[in-house]
Protein backbone atom coordinates (compact mmCIF):
# COMPACT_ATOMS: atom_id res chain seq x y z
CA UNK A 1 0.00 0.00 0.00
CA UNK A 2 1.26 3.21 -0.71
CA UNK A 3 1.66 5.43 2.07
CA UNK A 4 3.38 8.88 1.70
CA UNK A 5 5.04 10.56 -1.01
CA UNK A 6 7.79 13.45 0.58
CA UNK A 7 6.29 12.40 3.95
CA UNK A 8 2.69 12.59 3.40
CA UNK A 9 0.05 9.76 3.41
CA UNK A 10 -1.92 9.40 0.23
CA UNK A 11 -4.66 6.84 -0.25
CA UNK A 12 -4.04 5.11 -3.37
CA UNK A 13 -2.65 1.14 -3.38
CA UNK A 14 0.49 1.66 -5.33
CA UNK A 15 2.38 4.80 -5.90
CA UNK A 16 4.79 5.08 -9.43
CA UNK A 17 8.10 5.78 -8.07
CA UNK A 18 11.26 5.12 -10.16
CA UNK A 19 13.86 2.77 -8.58
CA UNK A 20 17.12 2.21 -9.36
CA UNK A 21 18.19 -0.56 -11.51
CA UNK A 22 21.84 -0.61 -11.05
CA UNK A 23 24.59 -0.28 -7.97
CA UNK A 24 25.38 3.41 -7.53
CA UNK A 25 28.47 4.01 -5.40
CA UNK A 26 30.04 7.14 -3.78
CA UNK A 27 32.99 8.42 -2.04
CA UNK A 28 33.36 11.23 -0.78
CA UNK A 29 36.31 12.71 1.34
CA UNK A 30 36.05 15.52 4.33
CA UNK A 31 38.67 18.32 4.73
CA UNK A 32 39.79 17.40 7.83
CA UNK A 33 42.66 15.43 8.75
CA UNK A 34 40.64 12.95 10.66
CA UNK A 35 39.34 12.39 6.98
CA UNK A 36 36.64 9.86 6.46
CA UNK A 37 35.29 8.31 3.21
CA UNK A 38 32.81 6.13 2.23
CA UNK A 39 31.45 3.17 -0.35
CA UNK A 40 27.69 2.80 -0.91
CA UNK A 41 25.96 0.47 -3.26
CA UNK A 42 22.28 -0.83 -3.36
CA UNK A 43 20.38 -3.30 -5.84
CA UNK A 44 17.03 -3.26 -6.07
CA UNK A 45 14.61 -6.93 -5.72
CA UNK A 46 11.37 -5.15 -4.71
CA UNK A 47 10.00 -2.86 -7.62
CA UNK A 48 10.07 -0.28 -6.34
CA UNK A 49 12.87 -1.04 -4.09
CA UNK A 50 12.46 -0.75 0.12
CA UNK A 51 15.96 -0.09 0.86
CA UNK A 52 17.01 3.34 1.82
CA UNK A 53 20.98 4.40 2.48
CA UNK A 54 23.15 7.47 3.09
CA UNK A 55 26.23 8.86 4.32
CA UNK A 56 27.36 12.62 4.93
CA UNK A 57 29.20 14.68 7.19
CA UNK A 58 27.29 17.21 9.88
CA UNK A 59 29.81 19.72 11.70
CA UNK A 60 32.69 17.42 12.73
CA UNK A 61 30.36 14.09 12.92
CA UNK A 62 30.65 11.31 10.18
CA UNK A 63 27.44 9.50 9.46
CA UNK A 64 25.98 6.28 7.48
CA UNK A 65 22.93 4.93 7.77
CA UNK A 66 21.10 2.07 5.87
CA UNK A 67 17.10 1.49 6.12
CA UNK A 68 15.94 -1.85 5.12
CA UNK A 69 11.72 -1.20 4.84
CA UNK A 70 9.28 -3.90 4.56
CA UNK A 71 5.38 -4.20 3.47
CA UNK A 72 6.22 -1.43 1.36
CA UNK A 73 8.90 1.16 0.91
CA UNK A 74 7.27 4.44 2.55
CA UNK A 75 8.39 4.21 5.98
CA UNK A 76 12.35 3.67 5.34
CA UNK A 77 11.97 6.34 2.59
CA UNK A 78 10.35 8.76 5.37
CA UNK A 79 12.82 7.62 7.96
CA UNK A 80 15.83 8.40 5.97
CA UNK A 81 14.73 12.04 5.46
CA UNK A 82 13.99 12.36 9.14
CA UNK A 83 15.98 10.68 11.55
CA UNK A 84 19.66 11.54 10.81
CA UNK A 85 18.37 15.10 11.60
CA UNK A 86 16.41 14.73 14.39
CA UNK A 87 19.23 12.52 16.26
CA UNK A 88 22.02 15.27 14.58
CA UNK A 89 20.42 17.66 15.84
CA UNK A 90 20.25 16.38 19.40
CA UNK A 91 24.40 15.25 19.62
CA UNK A 92 25.82 17.81 16.83
CA UNK A 93 26.75 20.21 20.19
CA UNK A 94 27.62 17.09 22.82
CA UNK A 95 30.63 16.37 23.59
CA UNK A 96 31.14 12.41 22.25
CA UNK A 97 32.62 10.94 25.32
CA UNK A 98 29.41 12.41 27.14
CA UNK A 99 27.86 8.85 26.25
CA UNK A 100 24.65 9.02 28.82
CA UNK A 101 23.54 12.29 27.26
CA UNK A 102 24.05 11.29 23.90
CA UNK A 103 22.40 7.90 24.25
CA UNK A 104 19.29 10.41 25.84
CA UNK A 105 19.61 12.21 22.80
CA UNK A 106 19.47 8.94 20.55
CA UNK A 107 16.69 7.70 22.10
CA UNK A 108 14.36 10.68 22.30
CA UNK A 109 15.17 10.92 18.41
CA UNK A 110 13.90 7.15 17.51
CA UNK A 111 10.48 8.17 20.08
CA UNK A 112 9.57 11.33 18.27
CA UNK A 113 10.40 9.77 14.95
CA UNK A 114 7.65 6.61 15.71
CA UNK A 115 5.51 9.17 17.39
CA UNK A 116 5.38 10.53 13.48
CA UNK A 117 5.03 7.44 12.16
CA UNK A 118 2.02 6.72 14.16
CA UNK A 119 0.34 10.12 13.52
CA UNK A 120 0.62 10.00 9.59
CA UNK A 121 -0.64 5.71 10.11
CA UNK A 122 -3.60 6.60 12.24
CA UNK A 123 -4.98 9.02 9.68
CA UNK A 124 -4.86 6.59 6.46
CA UNK A 125 -5.91 3.95 8.54
CA UNK A 126 -9.12 5.44 9.74
CA UNK A 127 -9.78 6.43 6.29
CA UNK A 128 -10.25 2.41 5.55
CA UNK A 129 -6.19 1.77 4.46
CA UNK A 130 -5.31 -1.06 6.85
CA UNK A 131 -2.44 -2.17 4.90
CA UNK A 132 -0.84 0.89 6.01
CA UNK A 133 -0.12 -0.46 9.64
CA UNK A 134 1.74 -3.82 8.28
CA UNK A 135 4.36 -0.85 6.33
CA UNK A 136 7.76 -0.58 8.57
CA UNK A 137 11.66 -0.65 8.35
CA UNK A 138 14.54 -1.45 10.41
CA UNK A 139 17.61 0.93 10.99
CA UNK A 140 20.94 1.26 11.47
CA UNK A 141 23.14 4.18 12.29
CA UNK A 142 26.23 5.16 12.17
CA UNK A 143 28.24 8.09 13.45
CA UNK A 144 31.81 8.76 13.87
CA UNK A 145 33.37 11.77 15.33
CA UNK A 146 37.42 12.08 16.57
CA UNK A 147 37.94 8.10 17.88
CA UNK A 148 34.54 7.77 18.90
CA UNK A 149 31.82 5.06 16.94
CA UNK A 150 28.42 5.16 17.96
CA UNK A 151 25.82 2.47 16.18
CA UNK A 152 22.28 2.43 17.16
CA UNK A 153 20.65 -0.27 15.90
CA UNK A 154 16.79 -1.39 15.81
CA UNK A 155 15.90 -4.64 13.32
CA UNK A 156 18.07 -6.85 11.72
CA UNK A 157 20.63 -4.81 9.87
CA UNK A 158 24.13 -5.68 11.07
CA UNK A 159 27.11 -3.52 11.31
CA UNK A 160 31.02 -4.98 11.08
CA UNK A 161 33.94 -3.46 12.17
CA UNK A 162 37.18 -4.50 10.43
CA UNK A 163 40.27 -4.32 11.67
CA UNK A 164 44.13 -4.91 10.89
CA UNK A 165 46.12 -7.65 12.60
CA UNK A 166 49.45 -6.66 13.69
CA UNK A 167 51.88 -8.02 10.95
CA UNK A 168 55.36 -9.46 12.60
CA UNK A 169 57.19 -6.36 10.26
CA UNK A 170 54.92 -4.18 11.17
CA UNK A 171 57.19 -1.30 12.63
CA UNK A 172 54.40 1.84 12.46
CA UNK A 173 50.92 2.60 12.74
CA UNK A 174 50.76 3.27 8.76
CA UNK A 175 52.51 0.08 8.36
CA UNK A 176 50.00 -1.88 11.09
CA UNK A 177 49.09 -5.13 8.47
CA UNK A 178 49.26 -6.40 5.36
CA UNK A 179 46.12 -6.60 3.42
CA UNK A 180 45.72 -9.74 4.36
CA UNK A 181 44.99 -9.56 7.53
CA UNK A 182 41.98 -8.52 8.90
CA UNK A 183 39.51 -9.35 11.02
CA UNK A 184 36.18 -8.67 12.08
CA UNK A 185 33.62 -7.61 14.93
CA UNK A 186 30.05 -7.89 14.66
CA UNK A 187 28.93 -4.67 16.47
CA UNK A 188 25.48 -5.21 17.10
CA UNK A 189 23.08 -8.39 17.41
CA UNK A 190 19.97 -9.37 15.20
CA UNK A 191 16.76 -8.35 16.64
CA UNK A 192 14.78 -11.36 15.32
CA UNK A 193 12.76 -13.53 16.39
CA UNK A 194 14.73 -16.67 15.52
CA UNK A 195 17.67 -15.30 18.24
CA UNK A 196 16.63 -16.87 21.46
CA UNK A 197 17.22 -13.61 23.64
CA UNK A 198 14.57 -11.62 21.87
CA UNK A 199 11.92 -14.81 22.31
CA UNK A 200 12.83 -14.32 26.03
CA UNK A 201 12.02 -10.70 26.08
CA UNK A 202 8.79 -11.17 24.47
CA UNK A 203 8.63 -14.66 26.93
CA UNK A 204 9.04 -12.04 29.93
CA UNK A 205 6.56 -9.01 28.18
CA UNK A 206 3.88 -11.52 28.14
CA UNK A 207 4.45 -14.16 30.62
CA UNK A 208 2.54 -17.45 29.67
CA UNK A 209 0.31 -16.68 26.49
CA UNK A 210 0.62 -19.13 23.87
CA UNK A 211 1.43 -17.88 19.88
CA UNK A 212 4.08 -15.81 20.75
CA UNK A 213 6.23 -16.76 17.85
CA UNK A 214 6.24 -19.73 15.65
CA UNK A 215 8.97 -21.10 13.88
CA UNK A 216 8.72 -22.58 10.33
CA UNK A 217 12.56 -23.57 10.75
CA UNK A 218 15.34 -22.44 12.97
CA UNK A 219 15.94 -19.67 10.53
CA UNK A 220 12.60 -18.47 10.29
CA UNK A 221 10.30 -17.27 13.53
CA UNK A 222 7.58 -14.69 13.08
CA UNK A 223 6.38 -12.41 16.13
CA UNK A 224 2.64 -13.91 16.26
CA UNK A 225 3.19 -15.29 13.17
CA UNK A 226 3.25 -12.43 11.26
CA UNK A 227 6.67 -10.52 11.33
CA UNK A 228 9.92 -11.97 11.61
CA UNK A 229 11.51 -8.08 13.48
CA UNK A 230 11.42 -7.79 16.91
CA UNK A 231 12.19 -3.98 16.55
CA UNK A 232 11.63 -1.43 14.05
CA UNK A 233 9.71 1.61 13.31
CA UNK A 234 6.27 1.21 11.95
CA UNK A 235 4.33 -2.18 12.05
CA UNK A 236 2.15 -0.51 14.30
CA UNK A 237 -0.18 -3.73 14.14
CA UNK A 238 1.74 -4.99 16.12
CA UNK A 239 2.62 -2.19 19.00
CA UNK A 240 -0.73 -1.15 19.74
CA UNK A 241 -4.31 -2.27 19.97
CA UNK A 242 -5.77 0.80 17.75
CA UNK A 243 -4.36 -0.98 14.75
CA UNK A 244 -5.64 -3.82 15.21
CA UNK A 245 -7.88 -4.92 11.79
CA UNK A 246 -11.81 -6.17 12.53
CA UNK A 247 -12.05 -9.96 11.88
CA UNK A 248 -15.48 -9.18 10.43
CA UNK A 249 -13.99 -6.72 7.78
CA UNK A 250 -11.97 -6.79 4.56
CA UNK A 251 -8.52 -7.69 5.00
CA UNK A 252 -7.72 -4.04 3.72
CA UNK A 253 -9.17 -2.75 6.56
CA UNK A 254 -6.10 -3.99 8.29
CA UNK A 255 -4.93 -7.16 9.27
CA UNK A 256 -6.12 -9.21 12.30
CA UNK A 257 -4.83 -11.02 15.38
CA UNK A 258 -6.93 -12.97 16.91
CA UNK A 259 -6.81 -13.60 20.74
CA UNK A 260 -4.79 -13.59 22.63
CA UNK A 261 -3.58 -10.42 21.54
CA UNK A 262 -1.38 -7.98 24.12
CA UNK A 263 0.46 -5.70 22.65
CA UNK A 264 3.27 -3.92 21.75
CA UNK A 265 5.28 -7.23 20.85
CA UNK A 266 7.59 -4.89 19.00
CA UNK A 267 9.75 -2.16 19.99
CA UNK A 268 10.92 0.57 18.49
CA UNK A 269 14.29 1.25 20.63
CA UNK A 270 17.22 0.67 19.40
CA UNK A 271 20.28 -0.85 20.97
CA UNK A 272 23.35 1.91 21.32
CA UNK A 273 26.71 0.68 21.01
CA UNK A 274 29.44 3.07 21.39
CA UNK A 275 33.47 2.53 20.96
CA UNK A 276 36.76 3.72 20.73
CA UNK A 277 38.36 3.53 17.63
CA UNK A 278 41.93 1.95 17.59
CA UNK A 279 44.31 2.68 14.98
CA UNK A 280 44.16 -0.68 14.08
CA UNK A 281 40.27 -0.24 13.30
CA UNK A 282 39.75 0.70 9.07
CA UNK A 283 36.28 0.98 8.48
CA UNK A 284 32.50 -0.49 9.42
CA UNK A 285 30.27 -1.94 7.30
CA UNK A 286 26.62 -1.31 7.47
CA UNK A 287 24.37 -3.52 5.47
CA UNK A 288 21.01 -4.80 5.11
CA UNK A 289 20.08 -8.30 5.41
CA UNK A 290 19.91 -8.88 1.63
CA UNK A 291 23.78 -9.21 2.51
CA UNK A 292 24.02 -11.03 5.30
CA UNK A 293 21.71 -13.75 3.89
CA UNK A 294 24.73 -14.87 1.84
CA UNK A 295 27.53 -13.44 3.59
CA UNK A 296 29.53 -13.85 6.88
CA UNK A 297 30.90 -10.68 8.50
CA UNK A 298 35.08 -12.53 8.07
CA UNK A 299 33.77 -12.57 4.24
CA UNK A 300 32.55 -9.17 3.98
CA UNK A 301 35.67 -7.43 5.98
CA UNK A 302 37.32 -9.83 3.60
CA UNK A 303 36.01 -8.30 0.43
CA UNK A 304 36.45 -4.61 1.66
CA UNK A 305 40.11 -5.31 3.08
CA UNK A 306 40.86 -6.33 -0.41
CA UNK A 307 40.07 -3.30 -2.55
CA UNK A 308 41.85 -1.14 0.37
CA UNK A 309 45.35 0.20 -1.09
CA UNK A 310 48.51 -0.76 0.69
CA UNK A 311 49.83 2.24 0.81
CA UNK A 312 48.18 5.51 2.62
CA UNK A 313 47.41 8.39 0.37
CA UNK A 314 46.77 11.54 1.73
CA UNK A 315 42.95 13.06 1.51
CA UNK A 316 42.49 15.62 -1.14
CA UNK A 317 41.78 19.60 -0.48
CA UNK A 318 38.80 21.41 0.46
CA UNK A 319 38.26 22.05 -3.21
CA UNK A 320 38.62 18.43 -4.20
CA UNK A 321 36.43 17.62 -1.47
CA UNK A 322 33.52 15.61 -3.52
CA UNK A 323 33.93 12.81 -5.95
CA UNK A 324 30.96 10.62 -7.17
CA UNK A 325 30.49 8.00 -9.59
CA UNK A 326 28.06 5.69 -11.22
CA UNK A 327 29.41 1.84 -12.06
CA UNK A 328 30.41 2.82 -15.37
CA UNK A 329 31.36 6.25 -15.02
CA UNK A 330 35.40 7.49 -14.10
CA UNK A 331 36.25 8.92 -10.84
CA UNK A 332 37.82 13.09 -11.93
CA UNK A 333 39.90 14.29 -8.99
CA UNK A 334 42.78 15.82 -9.43
CA UNK A 335 45.91 13.52 -9.20
CA UNK A 336 47.16 10.36 -9.67
CA UNK A 337 47.52 9.45 -5.82
CA UNK A 338 43.90 10.21 -5.56
CA UNK A 339 42.15 8.35 -8.43
CA UNK A 340 44.35 5.16 -6.91
CA UNK A 341 42.65 5.65 -3.56
CA UNK A 342 39.44 6.55 -4.82
CA UNK A 343 39.29 3.63 -6.92
CA UNK A 344 40.64 0.78 -4.33
CA UNK A 345 38.18 2.18 -1.95
CA UNK A 346 35.20 2.66 -3.79
CA UNK A 347 34.91 -0.90 -5.28
CA UNK A 348 34.28 -2.40 -2.16
CA UNK A 349 30.50 -1.68 -1.89
CA UNK A 350 29.73 -3.03 -5.43
CA UNK A 351 31.94 -6.07 -4.94
CA UNK A 352 30.19 -6.68 -1.78
CA UNK A 353 27.09 -6.57 -3.40
CA UNK A 354 28.08 -8.29 -5.84
CA UNK A 355 29.29 -11.27 -4.03
CA UNK A 356 25.70 -11.75 -2.72
CA UNK A 357 24.24 -11.89 -5.52
CA UNK A 358 26.78 -14.65 -7.13
CA UNK A 359 26.11 -16.97 -4.28
CA UNK A 360 22.19 -15.90 -4.61
CA UNK A 361 22.22 -16.98 -8.44
CA UNK A 362 24.23 -20.37 -7.63
CA UNK A 363 22.14 -20.94 -5.60
CA UNK A 364 19.35 -20.63 -8.29
CA UNK A 365 21.48 -22.79 -10.67
CA UNK A 366 22.17 -19.50 -12.93
CA UNK A 367 25.05 -17.29 -13.47
CA UNK A 368 24.96 -13.61 -12.10
CA UNK A 369 24.75 -12.03 -15.83
CA UNK A 370 21.13 -14.37 -15.77
CA UNK A 371 20.24 -13.30 -12.37
CA UNK A 372 21.01 -9.39 -12.91
CA UNK A 373 18.10 -9.87 -16.48
CA UNK A 374 15.74 -10.97 -14.02
CA UNK A 375 12.89 -7.91 -14.20
CA UNK A 376 12.55 -6.53 -10.36
CA UNK A 377 9.37 -7.70 -8.83
CA UNK A 378 8.45 -10.89 -7.75
CA UNK A 379 10.37 -12.58 -10.28
CA UNK A 380 14.13 -11.30 -8.81
CA UNK A 381 12.48 -11.08 -5.04
CA UNK A 382 12.08 -14.84 -5.39
CA UNK A 383 15.90 -14.71 -5.71
CA UNK A 384 17.16 -12.48 -3.50
CA UNK A 385 16.35 -9.66 -1.53
CA UNK A 386 17.28 -5.88 -1.72
CA UNK A 387 20.36 -5.47 -1.52
CA UNK A 388 22.07 -2.53 0.20
CA UNK A 389 25.65 -1.50 1.52
CA UNK A 390 27.86 1.55 2.77
CA UNK A 391 31.67 1.18 4.09
CA UNK A 392 32.81 3.67 6.17
CA UNK A 393 36.08 4.16 6.31
CA UNK A 394 38.26 5.84 9.43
Amino acid sequence: ASLMNRGLFHAAKYLARAAPVAAACQLSWNNRGDCASFSAATYPANDPIEDRHLHKHVGEWGVAAVFDGHGGWQISDLVSQVLVDKVMDGIVNVSEKDEITVDEKILAAFESMEKDVVSRVRSAFNLGFGEVSKVGSCVLLAFKKADRLIVANCGDCRAILGSAVPSANATSEKNIASPDTYVSTRINRDHNARVRLEQLRLEQDHPGEPGLFRCKNPHACYVKGRLQLTRSIGDEYLKSQEFNGSKDKHRSSGRYIPHPYTPPYVSHQPDLHHLRLQPKDKFVILATDGLWDYLSDQEAVDIVASCMPSEPVEAPAASQSFFSFGLSSRPTPASTEHIDKAKFELLAAERLVNRALEIAAAESGMTLAQLKTLPIGRKRRSTHDDTTVVVMYF
